[in-house]
């Protein structure tokens, strides 16, 4: 059985000979750190092309928003929805009073702007 002082110093040695073969066959951090990325250099030197891009992006924008027709959406909601709203539980009259905790809701298929009606109750 190998102790475990002798297998960090196998694990230790292995490491240095690795990082001694990277230091005789890779190029120096700093090198590849500072080298430039030619796709970047392209991109940088021609002005033309991204103002180009920008056109076309803007003459597809103009297109779209142009042939783009509002539409008239109406909202209905199912009798179903209206009958799950409108149950309450044979258990509501042990309750001596409605305790709200949150205010009033607002009424299906209102909208929450709507102050004017509200589902039960009254806006504190």
């Amino acid at each position: 059985m190998i102790s475990f002082d002798r297998e960090d110093a196998l694990v230790r040695a292995a490491l240095q000979d690795l990082k001694r073969h990277d230091a005789r066959t890779l190029p120096p951090f700093d090198t590849v750190l500072t080298r430039a990325d030619p796709r970047r250099a392209r991109l940088r030197s021609s002005p033309v092309l991204r103002l180009a891009a920008a056109g076309v992006v803007i003459a597809a924008a103009s297109v779209t928003y142009q042939s783009v027709q509002p539409r008239d959406i109406t909202f209905t909601v199912p009798p179903e929805a209206v009958a799950l709203a409108a149950w309450r539980p044979a258990t509501d009259v042990l309750m001596p009073a409605p305790i709200s905790l949150f205010g009033a809701g607002v009424a299906l298929g209102g909208s929450i702007l709507n102050f004017s009606s509200p589902a039960r109750g009254h806006i504190p």
